[in-house]
């Protein structure tokens, strides 16, 4: 360690996040060097399979601390921690960045964002649906939605499986901040992120007990589980995997382990364990099959929890008797039954699970649901005006986008839900039906897009100050052109960006999504009757009054949530067709070659300034 004095050494401290096997392993080759106990790194278990150490961080050096270390410092443990978290709090002062409604990203991206677990007063002003829930599948990631939020619990996983597919990965599993604690979580089987959810779980947790395994494989395993579970005869240890089952009936995924007759095992937590013993002839028989509860109900003082390792591992001293076997039972192939999944009453049920909004029961089948590579879509009857089925509001959540270049009586209306990984449109239209509406149903997924990619970068610092004025994330590589302007009621400034204007429409989209979120989409200045009253003086309380700058042949999208006091406005820079905006038929679908290409965009953020609250 560097000849500095204890201050600077205080000062240099910082915690370190990471898995509770991932110190294990560091403390087995100590062990296997025969260095002393005083070598062992410093750290202390925190959340579910995390554990914090304790990181001396300097330009020439970047280690754990020891307890070697602590000696030199005259520190206890407990005064260390405390000088880390303060420490790490100090240049902690940035604020989570927004990819869509409800769904954040840590902005810092310095190998420290996990270890920000520890710092819970950064997490209690973001606003999400539910309890906070956190993931941070790397040291310089951290991801942060709502326990209620199917579609940040989707991205959630969705981002945290693509970070683990890389190098270093931190394998951590989803947690909640309850009671300023965080806890395991795993969403109720109604939400519809449950299953992406619950697979992300098993995948993680089959990574920590493939390292477990290797542990054992690899240090004196028969010591290491005679200290803590009174000693065996035995001179090897059975450490079998988990395994991921699918069930073919259900189509949900389960986790398995097996027990070979012959050595006392080690055995991961299970939901379901089969037993194995050999026959005459070398060949291996199921004996029993039995989910994991009924274990410790049937084994007693053979089946003993091993708390040294997080995730639990069992350690199972003998193979069961005859009368245990019998008492275990052989179930039936798949996943052990159980509340895991609420059936749909009927099919609109399991339309409205599918599509992730409420679908009313007078709603008809119109045509039979169509199934594509890139998209879903279904279209229903339902009888009522659009304007009585946009007053029921069966698309809660969604933005209206209107056309003003329909007449009131021939309005259509569009509802769509846009976020970083998908997109779920709602068409309400007129019916050849008499007296019926249709609703046309569209789900999108893809990963590819903007938000996501921009989940991932560390932000310039001019652009992060900006962003935390706004509210709002800026895409990457975004220029700022002009001066930020500034009044008693409105921040203003407009921007340069090369993109395609769909996927810039669709990052703000995510970003503004909530109640009264409103899409204007007029046509070209050239023709005057697009705007009537009511959207001019919408426009002129978010924009600028006579925008020189703009040619009269293009056209500007407006994204305004009035609720949160912001808008967006792109500038197009060549009009989009006029039949494209008046049918309302797929935007994005019937785009052109050229729309889609990246080009120079022009867009503007503006945000009210609300008073301040006495």
């Amino acid at each position: 360690m560097p000849a500095l004095d204890s201050a600077s050494r205080l000062r240099s401290l910082l915690p370190s996040l990471k898995t509770q096997v991932h110190f294990q392993i560091i403390e087995a080759g100590i062990r296997k060097r025969a260095l002393s106990q005083a070598e062992q790194p410093v750290y202390f278990p925190y959340a579910d399979v995390l554990s914090v150490g304790l990181l001396y961080n300097k330009t020439e050096t970047n280690r754990h601390l020891t307890y070697r270390d602590l000696d030199e410092l005259a520190l206890d443990t407990d005064t260390a921690i405390d000088a880390a978290v303060s420490n790490l709090e100090a240049f902690s002062k940035e604020k989570f960045r927004l990819v869509q409604s409800g769904f954040y990203t840590s902005p810092w991206k310095d190998n420290f964002d996990g270890a920000r677990l520890l710092l819970t007063d950064l997490f209690k002003e973001l606003e999400v649906e539910g309890d906070i829930v956190a993931l941070t599948p790397a040291a310089d990631a951290l991801f942060v939605t709502g326990s209620r939020d199917a579609d940040g619990l989707k991205l959630l996983t969705v981002l945290s499986a693509a970070v683990m597919r890389g190098a270093n990965p931190l394998a951590a599993l989803p947690l909640v901040l309850r009671n300023n604690l965080w806890q395991p979580f795993l969403p109720e089987p109604e939400n519809e992120a449950f299953f992406e959810i619950y697979r992300y779980r098993l995948t993680v947790l089959q990574h920590h007990y493939e390292q477990q395994s290797r542990l054992l494989a690899e240090t004196d395993q028969l010591a290491l589980l005679k200290d803590r579970q009174g000693g065996t005869s035995a001179n090897f240890i059975y450490t079998p995997p988990l395994f991921i089952e699918e069930d073919q009936r259900t189509g949900s995924c389960y986790s398995k382990t097996s027990v070979l007759e012959g050595s006392p095992a080690s055995i991961p937590t299970a939901e379901v364990v089969e037993f194995y013993r050999k026959d005459r002839s070398g060949e291996k028989q199921c004996v029993a099959r039995a989910p994991f509860h009924l274990l410790q109900e049937e084994l007693g003082n053979k089946l003993k929890p091993d708390n040294y390792f997080k995730p639990e591992r069992w350690f199972l001293s003998e193979f069961p008797d005859s009368q245990e076997l019998s008492a275990l039972g052989t179930m039936a192939a798949g996943k052990p039954p159980g509340r895991w999944f609420q059936a749909p009453a009927n099919q609109l049920s399991e339309l409205s699970r599918r599509f992730g909004i409420k679908i009313p029961d007078t709603a008809e089948l119109a045509d039979s649901l169509e199934v594509n590579p890139d998209s879903i879509v279904q279209v229903l009857r339902l009888p009522g005006t659009v304007s009585q089925l946009q007053e029921r509001q069966y698309a809660t959540g969604m933005s209206a986008i209107i056309c003003p270049e329909l007449a009131p009586d021939k309005q259509l209306l569009r509802l769509e839900k846009v976020d970083a990984c998908s997109s779920r449109t709602v068409f309400f239209a007129r019916s050849k039906h008499q007296g019926m509406a249709v609703l046309k149903l569209l789900k999108r997924e893809n990963y590819d897009t903007m938000a996501i990619r921009n989940a991932f970068i560390k932000q310039s610092r001019e652009l992060s100050a900006l962003e935390e004025r706004f509210g709002l994330s800026l895409p990457e590589k975004t220029s700022i052109f002009g001066s930020l302007q500034q009044n008693q009621n409105y921040l203003r400034q407009d921007f340069r960006l090369t993109a395609a204007w769909p996927d810039l429409l669709d990052f703000y989209q995510a970003q503004l999504m909530g109640d009264h979120l409103q899409v204007l989409v007029p046509g070209p200045k050239a023709a005057s009757n697009l705007w009537d009253a009511s959207l001019r003086n919408l426009q002129s309380r978010f924009s600028r009054q006579g925008q020189a700058e703009r040619q009269d042949n293009q056209a500007e999208i407006f994204l305004i949530n009035e609720s949160r006091g912001l808008a967006v406005s792109v500038t197009l820079a060549e009009t989009p067709d006029p039949a494209m905006l008046s049918t309302f038929e797929d935007v994005r679908a019937n785009l052109s070659t050229q729309a889609r290409r990246p080009q120079e965009l022009s867009f503007s953020l503006t945000r009210k300034i609300l008073p301040v609250q006495p």
